[in-house]
């Protein structure tokens, strides 16, 4: 699912996780525990949950266009909506970065999600604490 997703996008990345709505977060069962383990898989979950959270954003900014919902029976505030308008934003954002000469994948919809997974996992490390739900919360040292 995650290849085909990426598939025809020039420059793409082929991602652990990705996020195409509330009850869309898809992953490579391969590269990401859901049971534990080193701390990477950690940052992915929470980083796609990060996603989620900015897609629950934009779902709460739509609004019904009436003209649509009465002449054509479109539901402009629903989730198949949010999910289109989700994946025009991230579109937005990831040609904002190759413009300014920066990978598709480093864009400010990525750059926030990334910092807040910085911000959760430092916060859960304070108090000495070295693993949470079966996670380290350390990388290994070689």
């Amino acid at each position: 699912m995650i290849k085909s997703a990426v598939k025809y996008t020039p420059g793409a990345v082929v991602p652990e996780a990705i996020t195409f709505g509330l009850y869309d977060i898809h992953y490579d069962p391969n590269a990401v525990s859901l049971n534990g383990g080193r701390v990477r898989p950690l940052e992915t979950i929470i980083e796609e949950v990060s996603h989620t959270v900015q897609f629950l954003q934009i779902w709460a900014g739509l609004r019904q266009d009436a003209y649509l919902l009465n002449n054509h029976g479109e539901d402009s505030s629903d989730y198949n909506h949010a999910m289109s308008v989700w994946s025009n934003n991230y579109s937005y954002y990831a040609i904002k970065a190759v413009v300014k000469l920066r990978a598709p994948y480093d864009n400010d919809v990525e750059n926030w999600a990334k910092g807040n997974v910085k911000s959760i996992i430092t916060g859960l490390r304070q108090g000495d604490r070295a693993q949470i739900c079966g996670y380290d919360l350390y990388p290994r040292r070689k």
